[in-house]
């Protein structure tokens, strides 16, 4: 038994030094720091495979400490192969990779100062320098994504809001008060955030189109805290007490993150100026809940007001008031979205072959008006003065006087009569070719990328944003007094910090009464429907708030 027993703790033994000597080969190399099952150990280890990040002389990588802004430089001049210039006696160390930096252009006045050298860098400053190493031009500087981007400067905020639209950023986690997403704001780099934003710089350089779809639909499988994905589309009541009043909400719930549910938006009777019952319209779109969308002229041409976006296309444009879009992955986006149409002739949108339009499908009575008119509009543009050019898949088809049809593969610019556009008529002729396209930006001009929704209606104006009310129809651009002081019955789209939409109506209430009840229920950001008459909605074959008139569109929920 003994010698059984000494040979068994022989294997023992031998084995456990087999196992440390595996361990300690494997471990060669490696920074001691960077502990087991860390949070950032995968991205460090595979940073240091690739040769993006190095350590310290006593074996360390130190992955808490603060970047400066040098440390940082250098570590992305690597990543994209910039070598650095010469440095003179007394320079700064990484005086040449800066100077390597600046003539490549990717530091500039705008940008940078020679005294941050040595100062942490912040986060949103890495981007800035990331986006700029790639080639990445700005294109959002909305306050739309991050609950703390209003402590960004505009130029900082144009970069890292094109980092989210690029899957370069997530920012922190979310905001626990409103469930929105944190940048970290005017927070150092971390060497363990860099390591893992070097990485995704590194795979983003090999294969955009790849580490884009890649991060897209982790995005989409997102857990937002207290989102619960088994939930889907229910209803309930709610009682709030507003100032002295007493005001009862009918609300539906719906969960954008389930990949059962979809949310859209149509048109009554299926064209633009077109109207429905609003239960007649969710039934025909086989919808299990719908609420009334934007602005319409309901006493007399029906003619929308508001934003209308459907399948990715802008059918109806609006520059007042604030806009809410859905996209495929679950995203809801609320936007003072500004809508500008700039047209191009012979493939060029520069002088002298460019022009632009007033709108999309909106009848207007200025002599001056340049209008487009789409296949969602109708057969016709309905304006018997002025000339019409009538495009067909992407080439001018012939230029007409008066009232023309709407082709179903091309749409028609029609050029009102006032002398002043007669320049823009004389641009176009027959055969060649004629496109178009949107620019969206905000009110104080700031780029806006909306590539990400799908459909959207606007109306306005913002009730809640990031959990605070924000109610200013003036702003917005609204005249209405029903707007701007009217009570009455109102609708509402909102959401809640767990990343659910909330379809609400209520009855007798302000603009400033909506968005207290809003805030109330729990919507962390919230947005003014069409009200009045109009105001109702509908779930699961019946209505909760039954409008009184047909309506001219709708906010659609879809449950597979």
């Amino acid at each position: 038994m003994q010698k059984h027993s000494s040979f068994g703790i022989g294997v023992v033994l031998f084995l456990f030094l087999l196992g440390f000597r595996l361990i300690s080969v494997q471990a060669e190399g490696r920074f001691s720091d960077v502990r087991p099952g860390a949070w950032y150990e995968k991205a460090v280890v595979q940073a240091q495979d690739r040769g993006l990040v190095g350590g310290f002389p006593d074996g360390t990588y130190r992955p808490e400490k603060a970047l400066t802004y040098a440390e940082y430089l250098t570590m992305l001049a690597k990543l994209v192969s910039i070598e650095p210039e010469k440095t003179a006696p007394g320079e700064h160390w990484a005086a040449g990779t800066i100077r390597a930096l600046e003539n490549a252009g990717i530091l500039d006045e705008k940008t940078w100062r020679p005294t941050w050298t040595q100062a942490p860098i912040p986060r949103e400053k890495a981007y800035v320098y990331a986006l700029r190493a790639l080639g990445i031009e700005p294109r959002d500087a909305s306050f739309d994504f991050f609950a703390d981007a209003e402590r960004l400067h505009d130029v900082d905020r144009g970069y890292v809001n094109t980092a989210f639209l690029e899957y370069l950023t997530d920012g922190l986690g979310r905001d626990p008060a409103t469930g929105g997403r944190f940048f970290g704001t005017g927070q150092t780099l971390t060497r363990a955030q860099a390591a893992v934003m070097l990485n995704q710089l590194f795979d983003y350089r090999a294969d955009a189109q790849t580490y884009k779809q890649k991060k897209a639909a982790e995005r989409a499988k997102e857990k937002i805290p207290g989102n619960d994905p088994n939930k889907t589309v229910w209803n309930a009541t709610r009682t709030v007490k507003i100032g002295g009043k007493t005001i009862t909400a009918q609300i539906v719930y719906v969960n954008p993150k389930s990949p059962k549910v979809k949310i859209k938006t149509a048109l009554g009777s299926g064209a633009v100026g077109g109207t429905e019952d609003l239960a007649a319209l969710a039934r025909r779109h086989g919808a299990v809940a719908a609420i009334n969308g934007t602005f319409f002229n309901a006493y007399s041409d029906k003619q929308p007001q508001g934003n209308l976006e459907i399948k990715g296309k802008f059918v109806h444009l609006s520059n007042v008031g604030s806009t809410v879009g859905f996209g495929k992955d679950g995203t809801v986006r609320f936007s003072t979205l500004r809508t500008f149409i700039d047209g191009m002739l012979r493939d060029s949108f520069e002088w002298p072959d460019n022009w632009y339009a007033w709108g999309i499908n909106h009848l207007r009575d200025e002599p001056a008006a340049i209008t487009l008119f789409t296949p969602e509009r109708g057969t016709k543009t309905g304006k018997a003065t002025g000339h019409s050019v009538i495009v067909r898949q992407g080439s001018v088809h012939a230029i007409v006087t008066g009232e023309a049809a709407i082709p179903p593969d091309g749409f028609v610019i029609h050029i009102g009569p006032d002398s002043i556009n007669r320049d823009i008529l004389s641009r176009f002729e027959v055969g060649v070719s004629a496109g178009y396209r949107l620019r969206h930006e905000d009110p104080a001009k700031r780029p806006i990328d909306w590539s990400m929704i799908d459909d959207a209606v606007g109306a306005g104006p913002r009730l809640v944003m990031n959990g605070k009310v924000v109610a200013d129809p003036k702003t917005e651009g609204f005249t209405d007094p029903k707007i701007l002081t009217g009570g009455g019955a109102r609708s509402a789209i909102g959401t809640t910090k767990e990343g659910y939409v909330m379809l609400a109506t209520v009855p007798g209430a302000t603009i400033s009464d909506l968005a207290h009840v809003m805030k109330a229920l729990g919507a962390v950001q919230a947005m003014n429907l069409d009200g009045g008459a109009s105001s109702g909605l509908y779930y699961r074959g019946q209505y909760l708030t039954k409008p009184g008139r047909a309506i001219s569109n709708a906010i659609l929920v879809f449950e597979d």
